[in-house]
């Protein structure tokens, strides 16, 4: 099945985006490969947007089948040019390898979820509730665009970015691919993958040269924080559970910014070629991907609007005002993606420098007690103190939560004529506008989720990075014996600093899979041949209550992840963070299962519109099965779900 996924995503994606791109413009060995993946998962993801709005889905049959026909039509040209895209990708060895290698460390956390074992399935982690509500979002997103909370019937999904979800129910939908394997399986390799071919190809198209793209696929396989060389040299104890925000071995439990990610890179290289060419083509397809990224993770989408911001600005003051054109369409892209689905966003609010002064308190970085140092001057007044130490908490907490890659910084000032001007201002301005943003403000949503914009900061410095250590490594030849064994000391330092913490990580979540402890959930055999009973055997249409004493429902809608069907009120930490007040439902609901008149349940729960009512606890109340008002339909030996007459 996994290779049947690899043809679906290559007539999905791949197919579509290039016969595009042969209209656009010359394409160079392994750019035929990543841009149009890139701007084909794009294009996948717009279709099943606007047929879906349009309650036009079945369209998307002929949108594949064109295509199709179109690529066929230039079949041996087409077969030579993906020949000689894969013959390039195996002809540089120090790729391979870090794709190979990289593949391992991205995807240690999310591939042993869902995996079927003799007893049932197992999910480990965050992806016990992230995951099977990403599950159940691709089931209500099968359904209809736009999609419905699966944990709340009738209320639409917003303040989220489900177009990961999405990209995924219409291959679903159309190909009927087996939607658990596709999210925990499939689609991350296939995405681990072109991560770091994405990587080396910016690099590459970039700086014309291959070091640089080398480098940036190992940041974007292997980058990591410096937490723990924090601790070691401050409190002389080495130890990797020090909280970190991003890293690669990370990555994955934050779907959608691994795949918004993905398409990050193929946006950049189209938009460096609009900026060299000034092919307006070249323009629309860097508007299509950088204005599509909003969909895909909102953070991702902002900081592509801030670089875009930045050469807006720049082509009005050099009065080239026929440029700021493509700007608008990825402009006009993004907000169509974003206030339908965020019509209330909660917006920011002020709090200077409230990130660095968490990270402190909280874990093993709260034992160097800055915080406790911070609360006396304040309590003092001593605000020259103050000032020194949040400084020092500010310098401390972007050093540790970017790494090496900090170094990025630093390299603008070597790299400036190395780089086009425009796309240095591109990826400058969206870093500081981005980290300025992350530091001064919280939202009023989600309160501390803003670290996403340091996340995806981490990437574009990762990349500058990569643009002086590829010169570097470029000319090593061109040094003196002395000087090449010192550089060469430095550039292993380098990746020796960067490596421990995903390493770290990935080697505790694999212990974690052999030995199936630390936190994990089975569900068995026999609680999923129920939930396929529940799926086919219950009315499309039907909606039902899970017992709110169940703990794992309190998270996530897991009985809609495995059945496809609408939940009056499931998950309601999931529907918290999407902005959505449950209380009084939630009290209602509450106060609903303390009746012990069977008439009286039955009528309000038919009032509401429930037609099922599901328990996981072991005692249920008597008034269920000796009482005419509800009948039991399916059963197994932690569960039973009755019917209301």
């Amino acid at each position: 099945m996994f290779f049947i996924s690899i043809v679906v995503f290559f007539l999905s994606f791949y197919i579509p985006g290039r016969v595009l791109l042969r209209k656009v413009g010359d394409l160079k060995g392994i750019e035929n490969l990543v841009l149009p993946v890139g701007l084909g998962i794009s294009l996948w993801g717009l279709q099943g947007y606007i047929l879906g709005y349009l309650n036009l889905r079945i369209l998307t049959y002929p949108y594949l089948i064109i295509f199709l026909i179109l690529w066929i039509y230039h079949f041996k040209n087409e077969l030579f040019i993906l020949k000689d895209s894969l013959k390039r990708i195996f002809q540089d060895k120090v790729l391979i390898v870090l794709i190979v290698t990289g593949i391992i460390i991205l995807l240690t956390n999310i591939f042993p979820s869902g995996l079927v074992e003799p007893d049932g399935r197992r999910f480990y982690d965050i992806n016990i509730i992230d995951g099977t509500y990403h599950l159940s979002l691709i089931q209500s997103l099968i359904r209809s665009v736009p999609p419905e909370e699966p944990g709340r019937v009738g209320t639409l999904v917003t303040n989220y970015h489900y177009w990961s979800d999405l990209v995924l129910a219409e291959l679903v939908r159309i190909f009927k691919l087996p939607y658990i394997e596709l999210f925990y399986q499939y689609f991350p390799i296939f995405l681990a993958i072109f991560y770091g071919l994405g990587a080396y190809q910016m690099g590459l198209t970039l700086t014309e040269n291959k070091w640089t793209g080398r480098w940036f696929s190992f940041f974007v396989y292997y980058g990591g924080g410096l937490g723990y060389l924090f601790i070691l040299i401050l409190l002389g104890q080495l130890r990797f559970d020090t909280n970190s925000l991003d890293h690669s071995g990370i990555l994955y439990t934050n779907p959608p910014r691994a795949i918004a990610q993905v398409v990050f890179l193929p946006g950049i290289i189209a938009l460096y070629k609009w900026l060299i060419s000034k092919n307006f083509k070249w323009g629309v397809v860097s508007g299509i991907i950088l204005g599509t990224l909003v969909g895909f993770k909102v953070y991702a989408g902002m900081v592509a609007a801030f670089g875009l911001v930045g050469l807006f600005i720049y082509f009005l003051i050099k009065k080239e005002f026929r440029l700021v054109i493509p700007i608008m369409i990825a402009g006009i892209i993004a907000s169509i993606i974003f206030f339908p689905t965020n019509p209330h966003t909660g917006g920011l609010f002020w709090a200077p420098l409230s990130w660095p002064k968490h990270y402190f308190a909280e874990g093993v970085a709260s034992l160097l007690n800055w915080h406790l140092q911070d609360q006396t001057f304040v309590a003092y007044h001593n605000n020259l103190r103050i000032f020194i130490l949040r400084a020092q908490m500010t310098i401390s907490f972007l050093v540790i939560t970017y790494g090496t890659r900090i170094l990025g910084l630093f390299a603008i000032y070597f790299i400036f004529h190395k780089i086009d001007r425009k796309i240095l201002i591109f990826l400058t301005t969206a870093i500081l506008i981005s980290n300025i943003i992350a530091l001064l403000f919280l939202q009023k949503s989600g309160i501390y989720e803003i670290f996403n914009f340091f996340a995806v900061s981490a990437l574009l410095l990762a990349f500058l990075l990569s643009v002086l250590l590829g010169d570097i490594t470029n000319h090593l030849g061109d040094l003196t014996n002395s000087k090449k064994i010192l550089t060469g000391f430095l550039l292993v330092i380098i990746i020796f600093l960067t490596i421990p913490h995903s390493l770290d990580y990935d080697y505790n979540a694999l212990l974690q899979t052999i030995n199936k402890n630390g936190t994990n959930k089975l569900f068995t055999n026999q609680e999923l041949a129920f939930f396929s009973q529940v799926k086919y055997q219950i009315p499309e249409n039907s909606v039902i209550l899970v017992d709110p004493t169940d703990p794992l429902d309190k998270y996530t809608p897991y009985l809609a992840a495995f059945s496809s069907k609408r939940m009056y009120l499931s998950g309601r930490g999931v529907l918290g963070s999407h902005g959505l007040d449950t209380t009084q439902l939630n009290d209602e609901v509450v106060k609903m299962f303390t009746q012990t008149d069977p008439q009286v349940f039955s009528n309000f729960a038919h009032y509401k519109g429930i037609n099922y009512i599901y328990f996981t606890r072991l005692v249920i109340p008597d008034m269920f099965y000796n009482s005419s008002f509800f009948k039991l339909v399916l059963r197994w030996e932690g569960g039973s779900l009755f019917e209301i007459e």
